[in-house]
């Protein structure tokens, strides 16, 4: 099996980056924060959602902030007694090794 079938359920602090690792923090080539929090909700919201959501308005690619903040909100409220997971969304084929045999 490839090597992320076992790293969502794998479990996971709330922000800061991989165990050992102390280098910069990007997505794509754009720089950011991963800074430890309380709850991973607010780490998601404050430090992957809205400053990649303002910099979109800004930019004139996205219509309008009010749903992004009604959804970070409602994220926010909502009770995190589950296990925290890793997440990931970054398979895209320019994101990825590809290594003949590795399979």
């Amino acid at each position: 099996a490839p090597p992320l079938a076992g790293l969502t359920p794998a479990g996971a602090r709330s922000g800061p980056p991989a165990d050992g690792w102390e280098g910069p923090n990007f997505i794509g080539s754009r720089r950011q924060a991963c800074e430890p929090t309380e709850r991973w909700a607010e780490f998601y919201v404050q430090q992957r959602v809205l400053p990649f959501a303002h910099k979109a308005a800004e930019a004139g690619n996205l219509g309008g902030m009010d749903v992004v903040k009604q959804a970070c909100d409602a994220l926010l409220e909502e009770d995190e007694d589950a296990p925290l997971a890793r997440i990931h969304g970054d398979l895209w084929n320019g994101n990825v090794m590809w290594i003949r045999g590795a399979w």
